[in-house]
């Protein structure tokens, strides 16, 4: 791959207020928006491509309760919005329709206690939907079908703790 040079002059900031975003995690571009999930504050936001530069008077809530917990990963497909959660080693979704969304609105897609660790980086293909583990060294799969997922459902994609060491991103092209 050949190197791109960007320095400051070629970059544009897509999004920016100090005050209004804390922490922004798993970027995700779809429908006419850029969405992310607030680590720090427990929140997933989108503002609309259109609106670029965006500050904190463009950007809306797609999800926020009190039950979030450290949220990572951000997907947006087939009308729900998916994020994972790094606090409670889950992935939650919501219709796209019920923005913004509370704890009454979520849906979990998989979660198991400790057993899935750490989820990151989410991809919908084929009727599952796949994710990383940054602690748990690996990629799991589980079945649309089956929501809730646990361990039992969840299979292994790739596991190695030598070969796969902290993943945090999935891209299908």
């Amino acid at each position: 791959m050949a190197d791109i040079p960007c320095d400051a002059a070629d970059a544009t900031v897509v999004a920016q207020d100090g005050a209004a975003f804390n922490a922004p995690q798993g970027i995700f571009i779809g429908g006419g928006f850029i969405y992310w999930a607030e680590l720090d504050d427990n929140v997933v936001m989108r503002c609309a491509l259109a609106d670029i530069p965006c500050d904190a008077a463009d950007a809306t809530v797609v999800a926020e309760d009190a039950t979030i917990d450290g949220p990572v990963g951000v997907l947006i497909d087939g009308g729900f919005a998916y994020w994972t959660e790094s606090g409670d080693d889950a992935i939650m979704r919501c219709a796209l329709a019920d923005i913004p969304c509370d704890a009454a609105d979520f849906e979990v897609v998989a979660q198991d206690g400790s057993q899935f660790n750490d989820p990151r980086g989410l991809l919908l293909l084929d009727g599952f939907i796949y994710w990383g583990e940054r602690l748990g060294d690996a990629i799991r799969r589980c079945a649309l079908a089956d929501i809730p997922c646990d361990v039992a459902d969840a299979s292994y994609v790739a596991k190695d703790g030598s070969e796969f060491n902290g993943v945090t991103f999935l891209l299908f092209d």
